[in-house]
């Protein structure tokens, strides 16, 4: 048995106790040090305080998201007979850092692509299940998360209500009969509609991304499980989608970026053929699409209050931001996919290496053009960022990003390296031997979608996920990791595994941590990732707690770093 087999066995029954022993610590030290409401905690509180009091008509100008989490919060009272305090307060908030914990580990055993080695894959692999429940411990100690599940914010309630709208999605019928229940669709009305109370940005998630994703299941019902492809020309792409109704889409490991642009010209064509069906499986989405519509009209835009300081606006750059913030809270995950691609620019490259793992030249070219005029032209830098230095993001601009008028423009080549390293992830396992050019011909030709599982992600989740990422960030004048959370948990979820355990008593020549973790062992990455996170955790927890500092202008009143 693998050191990992042990931890996770461990693991498996207390994973939410060594959770609960982590929060009851950090929950602990927050009420200790800071028993006041802190920045936003401050209207956040109030208004709950006044439902609590039965004041429902009471609403805070500043409160920019519905009334939903608050309500929510009326629970530990129903259940305790105390006074909302702020302590009390947050611990209903840390108890969804539980929930949370669970339904990430329900998401998991139901996305999770394991990409076994031919000899483990032969032989079976009792590792595989462990992956599930880690990951679910690893995303409640996601440091973002985990900062503010011990403060009176929306982030971990916001969350859950994503995480609980996918596991019902993965949980419904693979027939349209069963996709179209009304009990199901009913269900997911209403907990889209609870998503929405949280936070409104969710519609991107609770609607918008599995609306997709279930336009794309549906589309695939009535492929055939395997056949062969003369050539994938867009005219015979086009001419399948339309008669045979057959998507074309590739595994995301064996395409290129014309791929990309094939699949969705197949989706739309495929799409055409069959609107009804798509419309009835998708009509818990349009609903909730619908009522989200409504509230737009009645409010007269998005936020609620404070509109003066969240005016919507586009803002392209949010989508180079997230990349480097990707790469800093996955790089245990990430180092064998970026020591592939640096070693693929090496001279001493190996045909073990694939030529996949680093982006063609014409390509790299336009996206390092189309990048560089949408830092140049369309930058937003919100008042609120250079004015608070107790976030950390006023730093990274402040040190870096504006330091020097070109400084931005030459973060550029980092936003390009860090993005393909994360979409380049999803594919899978980034070391495997490189097939020859006329096998990785064979393998596009064969991309059309059908039934049978995969262990690595397809165009279309690529495109359905960058889609939704993309409506809930360009629009938002401010930066802040928070609103990366949801991103980052959905890709975070869907990152294949590799599984390299042996039967008991296989013989295998002992090898170094490090050549574990280059060869992209998972079950050293998940060890190393929940290492990563706990110092983060540490570092951040430590500096809100104890390095405080005051305003000139604010003599006496500690302010204090967060995200």
């Amino acid at each position: 048995m693998t050191l990992f087999s042990q931890l996770s066995a461990a693991v498996s029954v207390p994973a939410q106790t060594i959770l609960s022993l982590a929060l009851f610590v950090w929950l602990n030290g927050v009420n200790e040090i800071v028993p006041s409401p802190y920045l936003d905690e401050e209207f956040h509180i109030r208004q709950a305080q006044a439902y609590c009091d039965g004041q429902w008509q009471t609403w805070d100008p500043k409160i920019t998201t519905p009334p939903g989490f608050y309500i929510f919060s009326l629970l530990p009272r129903l259940l305790t007979s105390r006074a909302c305090s702020p302590g009390l307060l947050r611990t209903g908030n840390a108890l969804l850092l539980l929930i949370l914990q669970a339904l990430a580990q329900t998401v998991s055993s139901y996305v999770t692509p394991v990409d076994h080695p031919t000899e483990a894959r032969a032989q079976g692999s009792s590792g595989s299940a462990a992956f599930p429940r880690w990951t679910g411990l690893n995303l409640s100690l996601f440091p973002v998360l985990f900062f503010f599940s011990a403060l009176y914010y929306t982030d971990v309630g916001s969350t859950c209500c994503v995480l609980a709208a996918y596991a019902l999605y993965l949980r419904r019928g693979r027939s349209p009969d069963e996709e179209s229940s009304s009990v199901r669709t009913f269900l997911q009305v209403l907990i889209g509609l609870l998503a929405l109370s949280f936070r409104q940005t969710n519609i991107f998630w609770v609607a918008v991304f599995l609306a997709g994703r279930q336009i794309v299941r549906t589309a695939s019902f009535n492929v055939p499980r395997s056949y062969e492809v003369a050539d994938c020309t867009l005219g015979n792409i086009v001419d399948r989608s339309w008669r045979q109704g057959e998507l074309y889409d590739p595994s995301a490991g064996d395409a290129y970026l014309e791929d990309y642009a094939k699949t969705i010209v197949s989706l739309l064509v495929v799409a055409a053929t069959s609107i009804r069906r798509l419309v009835r499986t998708v009509l818990a989405y349009l609903v909730v699409l619908l009522a989200f519509a409504a509230f737009v009209l009645w409010n007269g835009g998005v936020v609620l209050g404070d509109k003066s300081n969240h005016t919507a606006t586009i803002h392209l750059p949010q989508l180079l931001y997230i990349w480097p913030c990707f790469v800093f809270f996955a790089l245990p995950l990430l180092l064998p996919h970026i020591l592939t691609m640096l070693a693929t620019l090496s001279p001493l490259r190996t045909r073990c290496i694939s030529t996949q793992a680093v982006p063609r030249v014409r390509v790299l070219g336009a996206w390092l053009v189309l990048m560089l005029l949408a830092v140049h032209y369309n930058t937003v830098i919100h008042p609120f960022t250079l004015a608070d230095n107790r976030h950390y993001t006023f730093y990274v601009f402040r040190w870096f990003l504006l330091r020097h008028p070109l400084a931005r423009h030459l973060a550029v080549p980092i936003y390009i390296f860090c993005g393909w390293v994360v979409i380049h992830a999803l594919s899978g396992h980034p070391n495997d031997v490189a097939p020859a050019a006329a096998e990785r011909k064979m393998a596009r030709r064969n991309a059309w979608q059908s039934s049978m599982p995969s262990h690595r992600n397809r165009v279309s989740f690529v495109l359905v996920w960058l889609g939704a990422t993309t409506l809930s960030l360009v629009t938002a004048p401010l930066v802040e990791p928070r609103y990366f959370i949801v991103p980052w948990v959905i890709w975070r979820l869907h990152l294949p595994y590799r599984n390299e355990e042996r039967k008991a008593g296989a013989s295998r020549a002992p090898n170094s941590l490090w050549k574990r973790v280059a060869r992209g062992d998972s079950q050293i990455l998940l060890l190393l990732e929940t290492g990563w996170f706990m110092v983060i955790n540490v570092i951040t927890g430590y500096l809100f707690l104890y390095k405080g500092f005051s305003w000139p202008q604010e003599p006496g009143r500690v302010q204090r770093f967060m995200w």
